[in-house]
């Protein structure tokens, strides 16, 4: 993990995380994982900061296993849950940080959303891709904007 690429990822949903992060490509280390705009707004500029998060809203990511020494981000991944304006305002809220990397998904990124069987209801969020589907496209956005990969 110390080579690999130090991701801060926000995403709807942390059922969906906890099966997603594991099955991502090892060159990827998601560090820290939130699900709202405003947990993003207020975890994103600690953990740009390589701080530990004293109560972060989800357990999700190896900085959890780290305690007071906390890995850097180097790229922040927004999840296609999230529209255009939420994106803006993250990019705004931290402002033009050397050597981060924007990822974001866009519902085109993700194959088979006309599939009814690529869905399932998540409590508090209603209908959302299943994990099988997203590790798949978090996967190829990652390789894109992160490694160059097509």
């Amino acid at each position: 993990m110390a080579n690999s690429i130090a991701v801060f990822m926000i995403g709807r949903s942390s059922e969906n995380a906890a099966c997603l992060l594991p099955a991502l490509d090892p060159r990827f280390d998601v560090v820290h994982f939130c699900t709202s705009t405003a947990a993003a707004r207020q975890e994103l500029p600690i953990a740009l900061d390589a701080q530990p998060l004293s109560n972060p809203q989800t357990s999700l990511g190896s900085n959890a296993k780290r305690g007071a020494a906390p890995r850097k981000p180097t790229a922040i991944f927004v999840g296609a849950g999230f529209d255009r304006e939420d994106y803006e305002g993250f990019r705004r809220d931290v402002g033009e940080v050397q050597g981060i990397t924007w990822v974001r998904e866009e519902k085109c990124d993700i194959e088979g959303l006309d599939n009814p069987n690529n869905w399932m209801v998540r409590d508090g969020l209603g209908r959302v891709p299943k994990p099988e589907v997203l590790i798949k496209s978090v996967s190829k956005c990652l390789k894109r904007d992160l490694l160059g990969d097509e």
